[in-house]
């Protein structure tokens, strides 16, 4: 029988975030073929976008994680981003878990089609986790040069191509080698080109925060349960979201694949992180 997560509240509760696995990103390249100027849509996804050294490299990183977790201890809710690379690293996080020997607390709504058809709608998609590009051609416009390919531009508006050009001439003027660390840098320049888009500032003040949030609520859920197992959230989900955080809060550049940022509440109610060692206020 499923459990729901209302239904196996526990005493504690923590939180790791992980990047998706290294990915094709076959969606976004139908998109530019096909329309690029499209926004990103859940329910057209090319699947499975995560590589084969990218399934090889979330199993691995899985096996290693589930090391330090005992099943007769904790719990796991698993959460994710709606695209497609999001989900599929967090199904083989959720199958190496079970081969383990833990219990995955079931949502009650998976809210999501590739949940529901490629993990038995346990892992619950998550907007505050998702990016939903507003306009792909506009995200494209962040990767260094080399990248940019593919792009049908006989489909693209002669106002989009000018806006394009002129988001491309701020990154090329002094590409910082990845989309990344050209979207940490030049997200709100881009943004005063097409409105649309969130900057990193936006994804760390609001997204970010909302991840927060989640975890004083989940909390707040487990506070009255006697029960002797604690409660762990896998959260799955991309880069963006935490590079502006992880720069101002651990001096780091960049999250990597498959890699964790840990969270969990204090005793006064804020919000502790730990990532590469280092532990900060998050």
């Amino acid at each position: 029988m499923k459990n729901n997560f209302e239904q196996s509240r526990q005493n504690n509760i923590s939180a790791d975030y992980v990047r998706h696995s290294q990915a094709g990103y076959k969606s976004y390249a139908e998109s530019l073929k096909n329309n690029p100027t499209a926004p990103f849509d859940k329910n057209e996804q090319v699947i499975p976008d995560i590589t084969e050294g990218g399934m090889e490299l979330a199993k691995n990183a899985a096996n290693e994680y589930f090391k330090d977790l005992d099943p007769n201890k904790t719990d796991l809710f698993f959460v994710s981003s709606n695209e497609a690379r999001a989900v599929e690293t967090a199904n083989i996080y959720r199958e190496t878990a079970k081969e383990n020997g833990f219990n995955v607390i079931v949502p009650e709504n998976s809210r999501s089609k590739i949940s529901d058809e490629n993990a038995d709608g346990e892992i619950r998609i998550l907007e505050t986790l998702s990016l939903n590009h507003p306009n792909i051609l506009a995200n494209m416009a962040f990767s260094p040069k080399k990248y940019r390919v593919g792009i049908n531009f006989d489909n693209v508006s002669d106002e989009e191509k000018k806006r394009f050009e002129q988001a491309t001439a701020i990154i090329d003027a002094e590409d910082q080698g990845s989309y990344a660390k050209n979207f940490e840098k030049y997200s709100e320049q881009v943004q005063s080109i097409f409105p649309d888009i969130k900057s990193a500032h936006d994804l760390y003040t609001r997204e970010f925060e909302n991840m927060k949030r989640l975890l004083r609520f989940a909390n707040k859920k487990t506070q009255a349960s006697n029960l002797n197992k604690d409660v762990k959230i896998l959260a799955f989900g991309h880069e963006n979201m935490l590079i502006e955080a992880i720069r101002e809060k651990f001096q780091e550049d960049g999250i990597n694949n498959c890699e964790v940022l840990r969270m969990k509440l204090a005793d006064d109610g804020s919000t502790e992180g730990e990532f590469r060692g280092k532990k900060g206020t998050l």
